[in-house]
């Protein structure tokens, strides 16, 4: 059965986080599930951009229910906080979409010093959900199987990536970095 967004269930009384949720898939992802009665936070590291997204989302659901959660995923400070910020406002949370992502962006360390993209793509979804686990694990003992997600969104440049993995030795990626900022200024 090929998935449509129309086919989605009614999701009243049911609570999402969409990480990147003011743009790109994570907008419609927030867009669709708010049409179908879910209460959404969208997590925005912008405030104007993240509110202007909500409004556009209400015009075409008037009935949306969508709060802004803010946090910049290059920030694990802001990551947590927002997580324990949640925390105090719901006692569910039945889906998990971590959708946020960059790609190609110049070598940067973030304040917590590691590697921006690895960080933003990966680290801080993880710590976002190890603090909005326990919650999610509440919410499933309440449902039948099935009935609380967690979904992470990827693209095919885990391909780009170097043959051995991760070098957990070195997050920097000092090694790596120059060698596919090269291929990317040659055009591949």
């Amino acid at each position: 059965m090929t998935f449509h967004p129309d086919t989605l269930p009614d999701l009243q009384g049911k609570v999402f986080i969409v990480t990147g949720g003011n743009s790109g898939i994570g907008y419609y992802t927030v867009a669709h599930l708010a049409e179908h009665g879910a209460h959404v936070y969208m997590c925005a590291r912008s405030l104007e951009k993240g509110t202007a997204a909500i409004v556009n989302i209400k015009k075409m659901h008037p009935s949306a229910n969508v709060d802004l959660l803010q946090m910049d995923l290059v920030d694990l400070t802001s990551v947590i906080a927002a997580a324990k910020h949640f925390l105090t406002l719901e006692t569910a949370l039945h889906g998990l979409v971590n959708n946020a992502g960059i790609m190609a962006t110049p070598f940067e360390m973030t304040k917590d010093g590691h590697e921006a993209q690895w960080q933003t793509n990966y680290l801080a979804h993880w710590v976002l959900t190890e603090h909005l686990l326990p919650l999610m694990l509440r919410t499933a003992k309440t449902l039948p199987p099935g009935g609380v997600r967690i979904v992470n969104l990827t693209s095919s440049g885990h391909l780009g990536a170097p043959k051995g993995g991760i070098n957990f030795g070195d997050l920097s990626l000092k090694g790596v970095r120059p060698r596919l900022c090269q291929c990317a200024e040659r055009g591949g």
